[in-house]
């Protein structure tokens, strides 16, 4: 809470939520708001359950909930318990550099991120039991896993990255809205081996790469490559894939390719770059509709991506999103550019 003007702080050694908290019905809470709670070392979530009796409750808005401290297996966040978070606008981890985000038996519940939070921290010595269920929820917010490569994945002994039993994996990524922000540092690679799902998108906006292998790029919302890379060539093949650039795409195969054009003035910059990319169909979409229609009469050609290597045939690449009726997209591809021309398809009948 605010005294007299000023943002209170709350400085811990340990800042423990729910040590002791071993009765049904226990919910220890930290509200947090406009206010930062920091611990030299850890942040631990204690009340243990697995079964929803027993819960850490935190509610945190615009505020820092981190650890000041970095090095060692314990500098970060600890959860030994049953978590029900929500961080809006927050920065949760590591306040000077990533912490760790470490699960012990039984942490299970639900870590919500956010309106513009961040998450500083990174998996690691994950030794909870495969029989609770831990999700990370992520909308509009940053996960920040350092300055090097990393690879995000699953692992059946003490490392970095979320455990998984012989027979099951109880650690969900779901991506909400705009999704979780990736920014690995230029020359440096993220690699997402987890499965990251849900209805919502992610941002790529670092300089560096992040990479996708197997089945793990499962969310059904936009891809947004502001910058930097997007790598596919060892990820499974999609039905259906929505990009937003000016950022590369590279590799991948995929049914349906959706492009979101941004700049309907006739420039390359916002045109996303396709290194590589395998797709039936392409689809590239100026964002109208009936309600609010683009004035195809006035628009100029438009450059709606660019590509590295060889270019693909443009023989299925399709607008849409004009909101208006009878009319197609005349493709040509030049100089390391795919333009497209919008038309107005059949018979024109005109009466003076």
């Amino acid at each position: 809470p605010r005294r007299g003007g000023r943002v209170q702080e709350a400085r811990a050694g340990n800042l423990r939520l729910g040590n002791g908290s071993s009765n049904a019905g226990a919910y220890p809470t930290l509200a947090v708001t406009n206010a930062r709670a920091t611990a030299l070392n850890a942040i631990r979530f204690e009340a243990k359950d697995g079964t929803g009796d027993r819960c850490n409750i935190v509610r945190a808005k615009n505020s820092t909930i981190a650890v000041t401290s970095t090095g060692g297996s314990h500098h970060g966040m600890y959860i030994s318990g049953t978590v029900d978070a929500d961080f809006d606008n927050c920065l949760v981890g590591g306040t000077t550099q990533i912490g760790i985000l470490r699960y012990s038996s039984p942490s299970a519940g639900t870590m919500r991120f956010r309106n513009g939070s961040v998450l500083a921290a990174f998996p690691y010595n994950d030794e909870a039991t495969a029989n609770y269920s831990m999700t990370l929820v992520f909308d509009d917010a940053e996960w920040n896993w350092g300055s090097g490569d990393k690879t995000l994945g699953y692992v059946t002994s003490l490392g970095d990255g979320f455990f998984k039993s012989a027979t099951s994996n109880r650690r969900f990524v779901r991506m909400e809205g705009t999704g979780a922000l990736l920014k690995p540092a230029a020359g440096r690679t993220y690699t997402v081996e987890v499965t990251f799902s849900g209805p919502g998108g992610l941002v790529s906006a670092g300089e560096g790469t992040v990479k996708f292998t197997g089945g793990a790029m499962q969310f059904t919302g936009l891809l947004d490559i502001r910058s930097g890379t997007v790598d596919l060539t060892t990820a499974n093949a999609r039905d259906t894939l929505t990009v937003r650039g000016p950022g590369t795409l590279k590799g991948g195969n995929v049914s349906t390719l959706v492009l979101k054009a941004t700049d309907l003035t006739g420039g390359a910059a916002s045109a996303p770059v396709l290194d590589g990319v395998t797709a039936a169909h392409v689809y590239v979409d100026l964002g109208g509709d009936a309600s609010s229609p683009v004035d195809i009469d006035s628009l100029p050609e438009l450059v709606v991506a660019t590509y590295a290597g060889s270019a693909s045939s443009t023989g299925r690449w399709r607008v849409t999103g004009t909101g208006v009726p009878h009319v197609r997209g005349v493709f040509a591809v030049a100089d390391g550019q795919v333009t497209m021309r919008v038309v107005r398809a059949g018979a024109i009948l005109i009466l003076r």
